[in-house]
């Protein structure tokens, strides 16, 4: 989504749906905001259903865009797709990185576990990195020889631990 142009922000809601669940099916959603940061917002249950990249890097005058995912997370098979979130700002000087706030993963909507997450919000020069919020469990779980991996990569961001 955004492949040939990006996205100015982007929001899907699950909610008031039959199964209350957005399937992202792979690839890459990228945006780059004009007027405000390209953010991304995904409510409902999520089911990855191939490794996915959400990127709100900013490319240009805007700070990075922020990442929200209200809902659980989750794969629909076993060979462990990954999620990838960049909400750094690389290419514009002293700018923001995006904020990153997660829910749930688990296993219970889409039947398998996500393998690997991996986040980086980096800040560009003088900017400040986005700040992590687990809001919640992160259970992932190894696809073969490939091992479960969560990493974030930050310059000086806060993690907060908001879920129990």
């Amino acid at each position: 989504m955004g492949d040939s142009a990006r996205l100015t922000s982007l929001t899907v809601s699950a909610l008031g749906t039959p199964s209350g669940t957005v399937y992202l099916n792979g690839g890459t959603i990228w945006t780059n905001g004009t007027a405000a940061a390209g953010d991304v917002s995904l409510t409902g249950n999520v089911v990855l259903h191939q490794t996915t990249t959400i990127d709100t890097s900013s490319t240009g005058a805007q700070n990075a865009g922020a990442v929200t995912q209200v809902g659980t997370v989750s794969a629909d098979a076993v060979t462990g797709w990954d999620l990838v979130i960049n909400s750094s700002a690389t290419a514009a000087s002293a700018k923001n990185g995006g904020a990153v706030s997660l829910q749930v993963f688990n296993a219970v909507t889409g039947g398998f576990f996500v393998n690997d997450v991996t986040i980086t919000t980096l800040g560009d020069g003088a900017g400040t990195a986005g700040t992590l919020t687990l809001n919640g469990a992160i259970a992932l779980d190894n696809s073969g020889a490939d091992p479960a991996d969560f990493t974030f990569t930050s310059a000086n961001a806060n993690v907060i631990l908001a879920g129990n």
